[in-house]
């Protein structure tokens, strides 16, 4: 409106002034229409300025002061609203958040004030805006053409957003730049600046652009990249009548009773019976739920079951699965309307299912990233019908139906089924055929979007490190790295462009690994753009150990900093790697980590790589743990030439340094000047690698095996050798630990060992001991020595790496033994810390319910599951937000503790005991 009044003609325009001065002082909503739509009166905006009402009625003033605020032109009136205002009745704080969260006003106010109103910006920018509306703020300033401008920016550098504004602003006032640089002594812009502007700098001779590569030497796609001058050809319609396959279930051989039998997430016990919870339930708004469907008995619920809603879906594929394995076709419609509702998680509860309707929204979810791994798993289990139902969109007139049909084919055709696909095409006809021929053949390459993306502003691929094709020493030229950056720009988490895939054959694997991580760099400095998301999956394809190094502590930090999202990017990223480095710090996260949501996303990555290699997950740890190149001859010897080191491991695997006499030394001292420059520098930087490297490793494998004890997890004489005898690291552990050796199946302690340093199996009375070919071995719980027990403990007199002979040892009794209530531990007030500390020992808490709070934990043993309930809850945001906790039930299932195993009973106990141990009385 205020736009079109501003263009009306002279005439138009003195007519509505005149009229509108006739309308003033009726209302304040009246003047503040005036004052906004006419800024050229600006003796109106200062008698509304004047006109601002005392503190008694100043409820209804936000509108009327953000029309006062886009209205005015001078840092006079600015003050004198801001001081108005204060005077009636409002605080700063409310005023500065007004300003920045009215949608036209900060435009005004740079309009109108210019530079003169940056201090005010900034003051906006550090109070409590919207990201977007702070980003905006950064932008203005970056284009004002001030020092103060300048120097507000660079004293929020370090913020989100902030450095690539700096960097524009760089760019537009280049000579300012340099000399704040240098004041400032922001040396990494300073010289990244030089290099981009090396007009500013006589001293050009480290910034210095290395040769170009021979013309002939650089790759064909970066020297020639597919989309210049490609136009992409009209696609071709074909008008063919569809036939879709009834929708139907195609069960493999034992599916449908496995999903019959699949646990349900939430178990429901109804005290009153069946029949009243259904009744019950009929009765409340939301009518009968997902889990009620999933576990009520089946005649009893089927009638409800024809055109039921599902209502709220929230990780409900168990129960989904359920229905679908007890109702089967009946259940289609429900299954598939929840499926609708939340595709994200329950796809896969359709996989059995298969018809046209299914194909199409298949395909669709194919186009999508959260949902194309599922959908891709069902178009391979269903891709003759698939790419029958699919073809007719796939000729169809161009859309988001054949985008979507085009790309389920497509992935159809990269895993194999490409004559399936041409032999469904044929069948609706010669012409259909030939366009999906067409599909079939294009060159991947030429596989481009509409429009092609931009390189933002803040990356910079003049700074990046020099690019070398494989075999060659030249640095590529710039156009060409410009070029790689935007193939990389085309890729996707899970779709990666054709091309790139193509040039990085071409290039040298550690120099791209460098380049990329520079990238990184580039955008982490500019605030994680989320645009730029790409540069992740640039790490997944060309990263190396370096990168992994890099990436882990920043995606276990990212979750507490918003950035759910893009940690389980960086998660994609490491499986993507996948070198053994990338595979033990997946899962070391998937172990250890704060944040329950992400470490569940690593756990899953973790559990499909071992299914991946036939292994579990255990499996997969055993075989992840690192070296450190401790099986080199020499290993623990640390050579300056003149002089020598060595060192061994204590009970929680940290150096213990030894000089030339035996004599423990502290610290490893630095090379000095008798020493061999060589020998002693690379002993030196190896021992402090190994210090650095080993301090995480070692935790979480003193953990890892305090939970094999406790789970009482079991190993193979080869295994056990392999994995844990023969490993230069964990050796150190092993042989600080009472082990045994078991039956078959793992139930019965027939002998307990420890090992010698020779690697033999000793028991007590230091006896050779072997296990059988059937038999297999595991970490002793003291509660399986009985009365050999005290015996272990004087024999082997060793500093443990967690508590084993010397642990307490506990039996269930009284209720304890019969009951599924343990009630003599509820009804106590503890501390939210120690409940949260229950996870060291393999307490999950529930997933967060209403307002993201958690009322549960719980651990499961192989005898069964003990759940601790609580009030009022943990809240996932503010963990301590209720530091009192109030025990309200301690239950086990599905046995009383006088039928679990004995580890079992006295680790759940133990647990129990401590948390007790923590029970203050309630505070007010």
């Amino acid at each position: 409106m205020r736009r079109l009044v501003a263009a009306l003609p002279d005439d138009d325009y003195t007519a509505l002034v005149e009229a509108f001065a006739q309308l003033r002082g009726r209302s304040r909503a009246v003047d503040a229409m005036i004052v906004y739509l006419l800024p050229s009166r600006q003796e109106w905006v200062d008698a509304a300025i004047a006109a601002i009402p005392p503190r008694n009625h100043w409820g209804d003033l936000d509108g009327y002061r953000q029309a006062l605020f886009g209205s005015i032109t001078t840092m006079d009136q600015l003050d004198g609203l801001i001081d108005a205002s204060i005077d009636a009745g409002h605080d700063r704080g409310h005023l500065i958040w007004m300003i920045g969260t009215g949608k036209a006003v900060l435009p005004s106010l740079v309009c109108h004030l210019g530079p003169a109103c940056a201090p005010l910006l900034a003051e906006i920018a550090d109070g409590n805006v919207s990201a977007a509306n702070r980003y905006k703020i950064y932008d203005y300033l970056s284009h004002m053409p001030t020092d103060e401008a300048f120097v507000l920016l660079l004293d929020r550098l370090g913020r989100k957003n902030v450095e690539r504004s700096v960097l524009a602003a760089a760019d537009r006032f280049p000579r300012r730049a340099l000399r704040l640089f240098t004041e400032r002594g922001l040396q990494r812009l300073r010289d990244d600046h030089v290099r981009t502007h090396p007009e500013l700098s006589p001293e050009t001779s480290d910034t210095v652009v290395p040769a170009d590569v021979p013309v002939g030497r650089v790759p064909a796609l970066l020297a020639s990249p597919p989309w210049v001058g490609y136009r992409r050809p009209k696609p071709v319609t074909v008008s063919v009548e569809s036939s879709p396959t009834p929708v139907c279930t195609r069960w493999r051989a034992g599916e449908r009773q496995r999903w019959t039998q699949t646990a349900p997430r939430y178990p429901i016990g109804p005290g009153s019976g069946w029949r009243a919870h259904i009744e019950a339930a009929l009765r409340h708004p939301r009518g009968l739920r997902v889990e009620t469907f999933s576990q009520a008995p089946v005649e009893m619920i089927r009638p409800y079951l024809h055109g039921a809603q599902p209502g709220f879906v929230w990780r409900a594929l168990p129960d989904l699965q359920r229905i679908l394995g007890r109702f089967d076709t009946e259940a289609i419609g429900y299954v598939l309307a929840a499926v609708r509702s939340k595709p994200v998680g329950h796809i896969e509860a359709l996989l059995p299912v298969e018809g046209g309707e299914i194909a199409a929204l298949m395909a669709t979810w194919c186009t999508r990233r959260t949902t194309r791994a599922a959908a891709q798993q069902w178009l391979e289990r269903h891709a003759p019908t698939a790419a029958h139902d699919l073809i007719p969109a796939a000729v169809g007139t161009p859309g988001p139906p054949r985008t979507a049909a085009e790309t389920a084919l497509l992935y159809l055709h990269s895993i194999g089924w490409g004559d399936t696909v041409r032999s469904a095409a044929a069948g609706y006809g010669r012409e259909a055929a030939e366009v999906i021929d067409t599909l079939l053949t294009t060159d991947p390459v030429l596989r481009l979007p509409a429009r092609m993306p931009a390189l933002p502003s803040w990356l910079r691929p003049e700074l990046l490190p020099a690019l070398h094709a494989r075999g060659g020493d030249d640095a590529l030229p710039l156009d060409a790295v410009t070029n790689l950056c935007l193939m990389a720009a085309l890729c996707q988490p899970d779709v990666v462009y054709a091309g790139i895939e193509q040039v990085i054959g071409e290039l040298d694997a550690p120099t791209l690994a460098q380049w990329a991580r520079a990238v990184f760099e580039q955008w982490r400095h500019a605030g994680y753009p989320a645009a730029q998301g790409w540069i992740l999956t640039l790490q997944a394809l060309v990263g190396d150990d370096d990168t992994v190094t890099m990436l882990s502590p920043l995606i276990r930090s990212w979750p507490g900093q918003s950035a759910h999202k893009r940690a389980v990017a960086g998660l994609d990223a490491l499986a993507q790697i996948g070198t053994d480095t990338a595979l033990l710090h997946l899962h070391a996260i998937s172990e250890k980590l704060k944040f329950p949501a992400l470490k569940t996303a690593a756990q899953d990555k973790i559990e499909q790589i071992a299914v991946d290699l036939g292994l579990t997950t255990d499996q997969l740890g055993d075989r992840l743990v690192p070296t450190f190149d401790l099986d080199t001859p020499d290993a623990l010897h640390l050579n300056y030439g003149p002089r020598s080191f060595t060192f061994d491991f204590d009970e929680h695997l940290r150096p213990i340094l030894y000089d030339a006499t035996g004599r423990v030394r502290k610290t490893l001292p630095k090379p000095a000047a008798g020493d061999d420059p060589d020998l002693a520098s690379t002993a030196y930087a190896r021992f402090a690698a190994l210090r650095k490297n080993l301090k995480p490793v070692a935790g979480d494998q003193i953990v890892r095996l305090e939970q094999a004890m406790v789970t009482r997890r079991r190993w193979t004489t080869i295994e056990f050798t392999d994995f844990f005898v023969d490993h230069p690291l964990l050796i150190h552990l092993v042989r600080r630990l009472v082990w045994g050796i078991y039956t078959s199946t793992g139930e019965q302690l027939r002998a307990a060992f420890r090992i010698s340093d020779d690697d033999a199996f000793l028991d007590l009375d230091d006896i050779v001991v072997s296990a059988g070919d059937e038999e297999v071995i595991g970490l002793v719980h003291p509660c399986e020595l009985g009365d050999t027990l005290t015996a272990w403990r004087t024999r082997f007199e060793i500093a443990q790496p967690f508590e084993q002979l010397h642990r307490t040892v506990y039996q269930a009794t009284g209720l304890d033994r019969t009951d599924l209530r343990l009630t003599r531990f509820e009804r106590l007030h503890v501390p939210a810390a120690a409940l949260i500390g229950l996870e060291r020992n393999g307490w999950v808490r529930e997933e967060p319910a209403d307002a993201g709070m958690q009322i549960s934990t719980s651990r499961t043993l192989p005898s069964g599951t003990v759940t601790v309930s609580f009030f009022p809850g943990i809240s996932v945001g503010a963990p301590t937000m209720f530091p009192d906790q109030y025990l309200v039930d301690i239950s086990v299932n599905p046995r009383p503790l006088g039928h679990w195993h004995r580890v079992d009973t006295s680790e759940t106990l133990r647990d129990l005991i401590d948390l007790a141990s923590t029970h203050t009385p309630a505070t007010t």
